[in-house]
């Protein structure tokens, strides 16, 4: 599959404002063709970019490469029209409805704030389905050029797999108990009620933990040690299985450990859902070498020119 480019509002109202026609007279940094893009295009759409998503502006150093993003979209784009893709009305009001759904989920919380959103910007609906439609035409071109892509053979597979199998380790899993505390005297206390009174740690947790895992009795299922806390697990994945830790201090506070199980690490064989894995990765790295192909060539056949560094 061709790499695909995010779908995100940001990059919408960017390729909104680039490509139909709103350039100023000076200070052009970009050229296609017979569109220029000037510095404040650019100012403007990274603003919106990393203002809309929350972010943080994008540096200096980073917008030449993101002005050559834009080119290569626009690229794209002509392409596939020349070549007489054209999306599905119905499919483009799908992705439309979807994107927009996410956005108000993730970002706005309401249509209307979306919609105000967009009137910031002089912007209207019809002018986002647009842009959408754009986006599903590329893609379209690059569903096209996946096709010509050589499969990956058995071979290639194997030889993936002999050279990266550190990639297909499993570490070791514990199933894990915890209660989480605020102190060391608390931790000390719940721990002595349960070996010295023989009180049940699921009720403890339950009563006691910080931890949302308390209602289900400290219960956080079967899991490795990549991603947790160093204290916390130095301390899970050293402890005798079936026994109890002493209280360990941890970023978010004192825990009591209790390990129930073990499942020991291991590598995977070459199995389907490997196999899968490692067609899919050599297919990306292929889809990515041949964009990059493709639009090179592309870039050889009309006047493009990126001034922002001149």
């Amino acid at each position: 599959m061709l790499k695909q480019k995010g779908l995100a509002l940001a990059m919408l109202i960017a390729m909104l404002l680039v490509f139909t026609g709103c350039v100023g007279e000076s200070n052009v940094v970009a050229v296609i063709d017979d569109i220029e893009i000037t510095r404040e295009d650019l100012d403007r759409e990274i603003a919106l970019r990393y203002k809309v998503l929350g972010q943080q502006t994008l540096p200096d150093e980073f917008k030449s490469d993101f002005l050559d993003q834009l080119i290569e979209e626009e690229l794209l784009y002509r392409e596939a029209v020349n070549q007489g893709l054209e999306p599905d009305k119905e499919d483009v009001e799908q992705r439309y409805d979807m994107l927009v759904d996410r956005l108000i989920n993730q970002v706005y919380e309401t249509e209307a704030n979306f919609i105000r959103k967009l009137e910031e910007h002089e912007l209207t609906q019809s002018d986002f389905k647009e842009v959408m439609e754009r986006i599903t035409t590329i893609e379209m071109l690059r569903s096209e050029k996946e096709k010509e892509l050589e499969m990956v053979t058995k071979e290639e597979i194997e030889e993936f797999y002999d050279d990266n199998k550190e990639s297909f380790k499993e570490g070791d899993k514990r199933h894990i108990k915890h209660i989480l505390v605020d102190s060391q005297g608390q931790a000390d206390t719940i721990r002595k009620r349960i070996t010295d009174r023989d009180e049940d740690f699921d009720e403890l947790a339950k009563e006691f933990s910080d931890c949302p895992s308390g209602e289900d009795g400290g219960d956080l299922g079967v899991i490795g040690s990549e991603g947790l806390d160093e204290g916390f697990a130095d301390a899970a994945f050293s402890i005798e299985v079936g026994t109890l830790s002493e209280p360990v201090e941890s970023s978010f506070g004192w825990h009591i450990i209790k390990v129930l199980d073990e499942e020991k690490g291991y590598t995977r064989e070459l199995d389907a859902e490997v196999k899968n894995q490692i067609t899919n990765h050599i297919m990306q790295q292929r889809a990515e070498e041949a964009e990059t192909e493709f639009i090179n060539s592309l870039k050889k056949e009309v006047n493009v020119e990126n001034r922002l560094n001149d």
